[in-house]
């Protein structure tokens, strides 16, 4: 079995969530018109890099989850290709950057890194 992997080399914009959604789209069907299964965005593609103080705003966490719910929907006719989306979340107080799994509009899994702090 071959598995073909597409990486969307693209820039983001901070803050511009309708733009990056629309790049990681047009990346996602292109890679699935030349046959592509798995599609692989940069980290905090959904967002733009880097975001900085934008993620000490819950508001920010919430533009970011509907500009999420509305990529899922854009990528539902996309049949059976995985689409991996970089994007920060907040889950109760915990802020995440995480990495979301989409395929068929739906969520299969989420990582989000463990330990956000430099180390020296």
């Amino acid at each position: 079995m071959t598995l073909k992997v597409a990486i969307a080399q693209m820039n983001s914009t901070v803050g511009d969530f309708s733009g990056n959604r629309a790049k990681i789209v047009e990346f996602a069907r292109r890679a699935a018109m030349q046959g592509a299964d798995i599609v692989l965005t940069p980290e905090l593609s959904l967002s733009g890099y880097p975001p900085e103080d934008l993620l000490l705003r819950p508001a920010f966490y919430a533009l970011t989850a509907l500009a999420f719910d509305a990529l899922k929907a854009d990528l539902s006719d996309l049949k059976g290709v995985h689409v991996v989306v970089g994007h920060p979340i907040m889950r109760g107080q915990e802020k995440f950057n995480a990495a979301s799994v989409i395929v068929d509009g739906k969520v299969l899994g989420t990582y989000c890194k463990h330990d956000l702090r430099h180390s020296n």
